[in-house]
């Protein structure tokens, strides 16, 4: 036992007298040494303030409780989301793979905004938007709003993010967005009855139109 103090502890009485914090936290500490006087309390104890106030009488209580660590929140490190960037001029530039670091809590549209300063670029450049989609086997399987969250993202997804040109004089919100596949038409095999066939490759794209368009605008 590495405890210094006498036992039995001594009985002691609370004195109510109103007293400044420094003279209640002198005795209190003086108190507890009475009861746990050793090397580890020298060393590595001290004291935190404690402040209560009654919601009845509004009698407020002060008290210097002894302690020996102190939990301290720490920071999140920030999300890291990876993904490949097909720009608007695909594919004179080729794809680029990137990964941004957000907060798991962000939007898309604050993804879409870590990628513009990460690019270094703005929309205003060429009028356009970054749309994220998960493409599986050369196919768009989901896309993403801009109210969605990073979160939504699983793990084995394969998220693309594709630069779409806007049309001159729309706004971004009176537009659509529509997937393509694209597909290759060529030569059936010999053993194929059919004239044509037509073979998908990838990546498959993402075109922005107006709300009102037609199929023959569309088109």
């Amino acid at each position: 036992d590495v405890n210094r103090a006498s036992y039995p502890y001594p009985t002691e009485e609370e004195d109510e007298k109103p007293k400044s914090d420094e003279v209640k936290a002198r005795e209190m500490w003086a108190k507890h040494k009475r009861r746990s006087d050793s090397t580890i309390v020298d060393l590595f104890q001290f004291q935190i303030r404690s402040e209560l106030t009654c919601p009845v009488c509004s009698r407020v209580s002060v008290t210097f409780d002894p302690i020996m660590y102190l939990t301290l929140p720490v920071p999140k490190p920030p999300h890291s989301v990876p993904l490949t960037v097909l720009l608007s001029d695909f594919p004179r530039s080729s794809p680029r793979t990137m990964e941004l670091e957000v907060e798991k809590s962000a939007t898309i549209e604050e993804l879409e905004s870590a990628l513009w300063r990460a690019l270094q670029r703005t929309p205003a450049e060429v009028p356009s938007c970054f749309c994220f989609a998960d493409v599986y086997y050369g196919r768009i399987y989901r896309q993403f709003d801009p109210q969605n969250l990073v979160s939504d993202f699983r793990q084995n997804d394969n998220i693309v993010a594709f630069e779409v040109p806007l049309c001159p004089g729309v706004r971004l919100q009176d537009h659509v967005f529509i997937p393509l596949v694209c597909r290759k038409k060529q030569k059936p095999t010999q053993f194929s009855s059919q004239t044509w066939q037509y073979e998908k490759f990838e990546p498959p794209r993402i075109v922005a139109v107006p709300r009102d368009a037609s199929n023959g605008e569309v088109f």
